[in-house]
């Protein structure tokens, strides 16, 4: 996995400037493993855009210590990024924004974190566009802060000044 690479839509990183590093983390490494597929929510045969993932995998690609400390930094994120929304429009007579996930799942006993994007952010993921950033998880990984993330994503988006149109692989 720590070939992949994530195509990510400008406007999604510029929502994920609300979320801290480590929720954007894990936001980067489950849109990399998103797919639309059914699933159980309360004996209800559902259909998502889930991403579902080793817990250990997620730290070992992102380039994280497999530790207590992380686990919970992880499941604490999570808790957050249920509570987070995307704001389209944010006008005083227009208001218009949708939510990160749908649901959340976090099981250390199993080692597994499921996700299950709402459908305009999954659709988003799977159907990468040209408008699109080259984000390498072993990077975002190895980044501490909002601040030096923002700054890997500045230096993305300038190279070729492309940054408005994104960058191409």
């Amino acid at each position: 996995m720590n070939e992949l690479r994530l195509l990510q839509p400008n406007q999604i990183s510029q929502a994920a400037y609300k979320c801290d590093s480590t929720e954007r983390k894990i936001l980067f490494f489950a849109a990399l493993c998103v797919q639309r597929q059914k699933y159980n929510f309360c004996n209800i045969e559902m259909n998502g855009y889930i991403a579902e993932f080793s817990i250990s995998e997620m730290l070992s690609t992102l380039g994280m210590s497999n530790n207590q400390g992380n686990k919970k930094q992880i499941r604490d994120a999570l808790e957050k990024i249920t509570k987070c929304n995307i704001k389209i429009i944010d006008e005083p007579t227009h208001l218009f924004a949708i939510t990160w996930l749908q649901i959340a799942e976090y099981d250390e006993e199993k080692n597994i974190a499921r996700l299950c994007f709402t459908e305009p952010i999954g659709r988003l993921f799977l159907e990468c566009h040209n408008q699109f950033s080259l984000i390498s998880p072993r990077v975002i990984g190895s980044l501490k802060s909002f601040y030096s993330m923002r700054y890997y994503e500045l230096a993305l988006s300038y190279h070729g000044y492309a940054g408005t149109q994104g960058n191409k692989p």
